[in-house]
């Protein structure tokens, strides 16, 4: 399934570009690649991340260097946490089988909108 989304295109970001794509309002998606299994006292499937754009006609796939064009693949629950623990934000829902994608977004824009409608 990684090499379809490959074949979107060059829409790739790197960590940096994504912190900067998710202060301004893009949503995080998580995408599930491989279906998570328990393994001891940890659970392990295959996870990337997206950025997408608020009207969601803009999706780039982070990758671990915009040079490599290496996808970041995330192996392990621990790992998806320990990536947005760094934006000071706690996951809530992980998709646990394959194809299926969540979407996060920072709070304050969660905020913005509902106070849109």
């Amino acid at each position: 399934m990684t090499e379809n989304i490959l074949t979107q295109g060059p829409n790739v970001v790197s960590e940096d570009g994504f912190k900067q794509l998710f202060d301004e309002g893009y949503f995080a998606e998580i995408v599930c690649m491989q279906s998570a299994e328990k393994q001891h006292n940890s659970f392990s499937g295959n996870w990337i991340i997206r950025a997408v754009s608020p009207d969601g006609q803009v999706e780039k796939v982070l990758v671990t260097s915009r040079k490599d064009f290496k996808v970041r693949e995330f192996r392990t629950i621990n790992g998806l946490h320990g990536f947005f623990h760094q934006f000071n934000l706690k996951i809530q829902h992980v998709p646990w089988h394959e194809g299926v994608r969540c979407r996060i977004r920072l709070p304050k824009f969660e905020e913005a909108e509902r106070e849109q409608e």
